[in-house]
C-alpha cells in the first residue's frame, strides 16, 4: 500500500491534471491544442485507473504491472504527438511544418524498428518488453524534438509569447526527465528519483496551467521578439 505522502501526491497530481484540461477548454483553446488536451486528459484517466488497481491489487500485482507498462506507452505516444503538434505551430513556414511532420513520423518508425531489433536479440521475446522499450525510446525522441521546438520558437519572431512559453516548459520538462532517467540508470536502487520525477511533473502542470490562465501570455499577437 502507498504511504500517506504518496497518496497525497497522487491526489494533487490527478486534480492538477484535470484542472489543466478544464482550463484549456474554458479558455477556448481545445481546437488549437487538442493533442495537449488529449495528453492531460489521458493522464487523468490513466492515473485514476492506476490508483484503483493499486489499492485493490497492490503494486506487485500482474494487473497493475500490465496496466502501468501499456498505459505508459500510450501516454508517451500522446506526449509525442503533442510535441509534434506544437513544433509545427512554432515553425516559420508551411514547408518547415511539412518537414516536421515527415521527420517526426520517420523518427517514430525508426524508434519502433530499433525496439524490435533490441527485443529480437533478448532472451525473453515478450510484447511487454517491446512496449517498454518503445515507450522509453519514444520519450527520448520527444526530448530531442522538444529541443528543436524550443529553438524554432526562438528563431521565429512571429511566435506569440503564449506558444514560446509553452515550448520552453515542454522542452525543459522533457530534457530534465531524460536527465533523471539517465541518472536513475547510473544509480539504481535510489528512491529519491521517484519524488524528483513527481516534482518535475507537478512543475510541468503548474507551468502549463499558468500559461493558459494568464491573460497576458494568451494574446494572439506577437508579444516579444528576440
Amino acid at each position: 500500500m502507498p504511504s500517506h505522502p504518496d497518496f497525497a501526491l497522487w491526489i494533487v497530481s490527478v486534480l492538477t491534471e484535470a484542472f489543466v484540461c478544464v482550463l484549456i477548454v474554458l479558455r477556448g483553446r481545445l481546437r488549437r491544442y487538442r493533442m495537449l488536451a488529449c495528453y492531460f486528459g489521458g493522464c487523468v484517466l490513466v492515473e485514476s485507473t492506476r490508483g484503483v488497481l493499486l489499492f485493490h491489487y497492490g503494486i506487485a500485482s500482474t494487473h497493475y504491472m500490465y496496466l502501468y507498462f501499456y498505459s505508459d506507452c500510450l501516454l508517451s505516444l500522446l506526449l509525442y504527438f503533442a510535441v509534434v503538434e506544437h513544433f509545427g505551430r512554432v515553425c516559420d513556414s508551411s514547408a518547415e511544418r511539412k518537414y516536421v511532420r515527415v521527420g517526426s513520423f520517420l523518427l517514430a518508425v525508426c524508434a519502433g524498428v530499433f525496439c524490435c531489433l533490441v527485443v529480437a536479440q533478448s532472451s525473453a521475446r515478450l510484447v511487454t518488453h517491446l512496449v517498454l522499450e518503445y515507450s522509453q525510446n519514444l520519450f527520448s525522441a520527444s526530448a530531442a524534438l522538444g529541443l528543436g521546438m524550443f529553438v524554432a520558437s526562438l528563431r521565429n519572431r512571429a511566435v506569440v509569447l503564449h506558444d514560446r512559453m509553452l515550448a520552453f516548459v515542454l522542452a525543459s520538462y522533457l530534457a530534465l526527465m531524460l536527465w533523471q532517467y539517465l541518472l536513475r540508470n547510473l544509480y539504481r536502487g535510489s528512491s529519491s528519483f521517484v519524488y524528483t520525477i513527481t516534482l518535475l511533473w507537478i512543475m510541468l502542470l503548474l507551468g502549463v496551467a499558468y500559461i493558459f490562465s494568464d491573460p497576458a501570455s494568451a494574446k494572439d499577437e506577437p508579444y516579444i521578439c528576440l
